[in-house]
């Protein structure tokens, strides 16, 4: 996901995150009372749809308005304080995605990429239980496709 030209997987994962942006952009609409949130998990499933295409300089600030959308929420009492520092999180790795080489040799960049694949990992596991309920919505299915795709990116640069 860090050349040049998307290819046919990097367009779908690119899709599918924009996809998940306009559900949090439309919750952002719906329910002024997590706006702030919304807009952060908007703005991160935007980041992540660029950074599957190759647009990294978009990606990064796209992700650090996510953290602050998430910090603004968190000041409003929209979110807890793991969930605002998951969302920082987040937004932290997207940016430090592109810095990372592509092509290393290095044990520690391994590690820290799987270490962020786990955690990614876990947090989407955390979503299939919504989507298997009879009152799914799209909102969790937004969420699992923000976390497989964050996983499956940082797995990817093992």
């Amino acid at each position: 996901m860090h050349h040049a030209g998307a290819g046919l997987w990097e367009t779908v994962l690119g899709t599918a995150c924009l996809a998940a942006a306009v559900v949090f952009l439309t919750r952002a609409r719906r329910a002024p009372a997590h706006r702030s949130t919304a807009l952060g998990h908007g703005a991160m499933a935007a980041a992540m749809g660029a950074m599957a295409v190759g647009r990294h300089g978009l990606s990064a600030v796209l992700a650090a308005a996510s953290c602050l959308f998430a910090l603004a929420g968190r000041g409003r009492g929209e979110s807890s304080a793991g969930e605002t520092l998951h969302s920082c999180a987040a937004a932290a790795a997207m940016v430090l995605m592109p810095l990372l080489p592509r092509e290393h040799d290095g044990l520690p960049v391994a590690v820290l990429c799987l270490a962020l694949t786990g955690y990614f990992a876990v947090r989407t596991v955390r979503w299939c239980s919504p989507l298997t309920s009879s009152r799914a919505r799209a909102e969790p299915a937004a969420h699992l496709v923000m976390g497989a795709a964050m996983a499956t990116t940082f797995l990817s640069m093992v």
